[in-house]
């Protein structure tokens, strides 16, 4: 008995799977809708891989490279914004609900406008001339200390004679202000040689801010 039964359930094992999917299917048939489109511009051309989905929820799709969408959603979405956007073009919204009651599943899409302000174009020499004007706003203006890397030295015949490296603080304001004042932190300087030929050099090797 018990083995006829076991043989029984096996051969009916297919359709008992068969109804389950069935089953299964008509209760998700019955608990989604779903939401099928095409998106065109104004010139009747289809607006390929837009976007389309509810307002706030994650739920949509983008749509094919012939402007054709599909997907699905509940019953609770039915009150809820169908939104449609693409680059180039306004967004379109309608309610879910109002959607589905469309004959036509035809979106059109609106170009955006884009209005550009009013430019002027001026020559290179009214930038600067303005710039320099502007030189005190633009720039730091508040009082600083600079450091600098200060370096002179003095050849005769082909060779160094003198040399001296100074690390000076400098108190500034900006290119707009002289300076205030500065300290000399370390020195470092050779020889004192008498020379006859004076070929004298100098150079700020490097500027870096101190606060």
């Amino acid at each position: 008995m018990i083995l006829n039964t076991i043989n029984l359930v096996h051969k009916l094992k297919p359709l008992i799977l068969l109804l389950l999917f069935m089953s299964s299917s008509f209760i998700f048939s019955q608990s989604k809708i779903s939401i099928e489109g095409l998106v065109y511009d104004i010139y009747a051309y289809p607006v390929p891989y837009s976007s389309i989905g509810i307002s706030k929820k994650n739920i949509g799709a983008s749509a094919t490279e012939d402007g054709s969408f599909s997907f699905f959603v509940s019953k609770k979405e039915l009150m809820d914004t169908l939104k449609v956007s693409s680059i180039g073009f306004e967004t379109y919204k309608i309610s879910v609900q109002d959607f589905i009651k469309l004959k036509d599943k035809k979106i059109v899409l609106k170009d955006k406008i884009t209005e550009l302000k009013e430019i002027s174009i001026q020559s290179s020499k009214t930038i600067v001339k303005n710039a320099l004007k502007k030189l005190k706003t633009n720039t730091l203006s508040s009082k600083h200390t600079l450091g600098m890397l200060y370096r002179r030295w003095s050849v005769e015949d082909e060779i160094c004679r003198f040399f001296i490296e100074q690390y000076i603080d400098v108190v500034d304001r900006g290119p707009s202000s002289s300076i205030y004042g500065f300290k000399i932190r370390h020195n470092r300087t050779s020889s004192d040689y008498r020379f006859v030929k004076n070929l004298q050099n100098k150079t700020l090797i490097a500027v870096y801010g101190v606060e």
